[in-house]
């Protein structure tokens, strides 16, 4: 989830995660079924709030999933947002 109020995802480093033990796959935006409009995407590469998702990690349970998600490493381009 966007820890930012608006960015864009330069890089995003989930090398380790996906030599877990228990972590089955990430589904990133780029990997996302499209909606046609008015409909949006769930994921984002461009968060426009904070807590928004970016990437969905599949994994045997739970508790592996959010170590998982603790680990990967985001690169943020913050970019200009208002109140």
């Amino acid at each position: 989830m966007s820890s930012l109020p608006h960015a864009r995802i330069s890089n995003i480093d989930a090398s380790e995660v996906l030599a877990m033990d228990g972590v089955i796959d990430i589904l990133m935006a780029d990997e996302e079924f499209t909606f046609p409009a008015p409909q949006e995407s769930i994921l984002t590469n461009e968060p426009m709030f904070v807590g928004r998702p970016i990437l969905a990690v599949s994994a045997v349970d739970e508790t592996t999933a959010a170590d998982a998600i603790e680990r990967i490493r985001f690169d943020f381009e913050p970019l200009p947002f208002t109140v």
